[in-house]
């Protein structure tokens, strides 16, 4: 890396948009992994992210070797990655082929396929723990403090992007649905007001008849409603007052004896 500061400060600002309107975050974090892997070389590197409901999931790996190793973390719930996500902790430099482990089943899968070190980092803000960041290495060279300080600084990045892109994605669902509703009301209002209009009932008679008719077919009252307006649904004639006349719409046709007299 010839400018490390330029190259920084572009990786930053790189982390930073996630104002596209096809915003996908597994390749915004398959990003993050591979500017690690330039920062950290030549440790590999794996992501794990937190899931709105139940467990974390991989979500980036530089290679098959990390990638195996972070799954299997995830399958026993055990190992550095999964430390750093469920306590907030970092994991340096972890010597996986030394006596004391406190993830030996880790460590043993770890040493099988030439891993040496393992350190692991928390995407955090402040106390939130959106997932971690999984750093190994096979060639027995440790990571510095300047570069895990480094390395927190990209994930930091990451991570308040990612809270900023999930904040925008609520905001535009709340809105979807609040424009939603107020449209199924404006439908529902006109639709009561063409069945009390032709049946002569109150408002409040003929929101109880869409009610009931919703009900009766379980269907949604916004879909009855429309089908009144759009006029492929009438409301039967019998639900008329007993006081007033036939309206001229739903008139019974004369027969030909009532025509001939």
């Amino acid at each position: 890396m010839d400018n490390r500061e330029t190259w920084l400060a572009e990786t930053l600002v790189e982390l930073a948009d996630t104002s596209a309107s096809e915003f996908v975050d597994t390749e915004y974090l398959r990003t993050l992994a591979s500017r690690l892997r330039i920062l950290l070389a030549p440790a590999e590197i794996g992501l794990i992210i937190g899931a709105e409901r139940g467990r974390p999931r991989l979500a980036a790996a530089t290679s098959d070797r990390t990638r195996d190793l972070v799954t299997f973390e995830l399958q026993h719930d055990d190992g550095p990655c999964v430390r750093a996500y469920r306590n907030g902790e970092t994991v340096l430099n972890q010597d996986v082929s030394g006596a004391e482990q406190p993830w030996p089943r880790f460590a043993e899968k770890a040493r099988a396929v030439g891993v040496r070190f393992a350190s692991a980092l928390p995407m955090r803000r402040h106390a939130d723990i959106v997932g971690a960041v999984g750093i190994l290495d096979a060639r027995g060279s440790t990571v510095s403090a300047q570069d895990i300080a480094l390395a927190r600084t990209l994930a930091e990045a990451a991570t308040i992007g990612l809270r900023q892109q999930r904040a925008l994605e609520v905001s535009t669902q709340r809105s979807t649905q609040l424009q939603h509703a107020l449209d199924s009301r404006i439908v529902i209002e006109q639709a009561k007001g063409m069945v009390a209009a032709r049946l002569g009932l109150s408002l409040g008679e003929a929101f109880g008849l869409l009610r009931d008719h919703s009900r009766q077919h379980n269907e949604r009252l916004a879909e009855v409603a429309a089908k009144v307006i759009r006029q492929e649904l009438f409301m039967p004639e019998d639900t008329r007052r007993p006081d007033l006349p036939p309206s001229p719409t739903n008139r019974t046709p004369p027969t030909d004896r009532t025509a001939a007299n």
